[in-house]
């Protein structure tokens, strides 16, 4: 999660990420850099969906950013909250490709048990054949947005953000649409008590873990307003120097 040099100097920047987005469920902008360094990851929500860093490391990219690092047996996980099982959905992080076969980035599971598929109310993973795979569970079913073929990129940032409302998915990678799909009336669907988990499939039973940093991880209820999202996207392009 974020702390930079930049930041730091800059109030408009360090005022702009204090701003709580509309709807916030859950809001990690990263500013408690003496916190999450030794053990939590705070949410700045109101909700107090704190994250607990497990074995994820602090690294000063060449941007001059300071962020939590995951290299494939790391995670950070929060205590489970019924504010996390929305019906409609915005999820948006920026997303520092690293290597890795397979991995999921930032998860909502559908399910504490894991005894059958499907496995995620929304959340987004990657494969070592596709870049990013977008996943809701709607209705029951998993519902994807992929592309498949080239191998998983490295060392770039991407600006991530899925949206899901009445059983229709929308992907956005550097604002621009990555992939659309529809079931129609179709709800999230949740079960048990699941926990939030970054760079991990399943905070309770672990497995396939992602490389790669995640920062300014948001999730809202309700969908983005595009003027929203292109505003957030220009002022955080600024921070991240992309």
């Amino acid at each position: 999660m974020l702390a930079t040099d930049m930041v730091v100097r800059d109030s408009g920047l360090r005022n702009y990420l204090r701003r709580v987005p509309p709807n916030s469920v859950l809001y990690m902008p990263g500013l408690d850099y003496g916190n999450w360094h030794t053990a939590s990851l705070l949410d700045y929500s109101g909700n107090a969906i704190n994250g607990t860093i497990v074995g994820a490391t602090t690294t000063k990219h060449s941007s001059g950013l300071y962020g939590l690092t995951y290299d494939g047996d790391d995670y950070t996980h929060c205590a489970y909250s019924a504010a996390l099982e929305v019906t409609s959905v915005t999820l948006s992080f920026w997303y520092y490709a690293d290597n890795g076969a397979s991995g999921y980035i930032a998860h909502m599971p559908y399910t504490t048990t894991w005894s059958a598929p499907p496995y995620q109310a929304y959340g987004c993973y990657y494969a070592a054949s596709e870049f990013l795979i977008f996943q809701g569970n709607i209705n029951g079913s998993d519902v994807d947005i992929r592309t498949a073929g080239g191998a998983h990129p490295t060392a770039n940032w991407y600006h991530c953000v899925f949206t899901i409302t009445n059983g229709s998915q929308i992907a956005y990678v550097n604002n621009a649409v990555y992939g659309t799909t529809t079931v129609s009336g179709g709800d999230i669907t949740y079960s048990g008590s699941p926990r939030f988990g970054i760079g991990v499939r399943n905070p309770d039973a672990l497995g396939e873990y992602s490389e790669g940093g995640v920062y300014l991880l948001n999730v809202q209820s309700g969908v983005i307003s595009a003027a929203e999202r292109n505003y957030r996207h220009g002022v955080e392009r600024q921070i991240f120097g992309v």
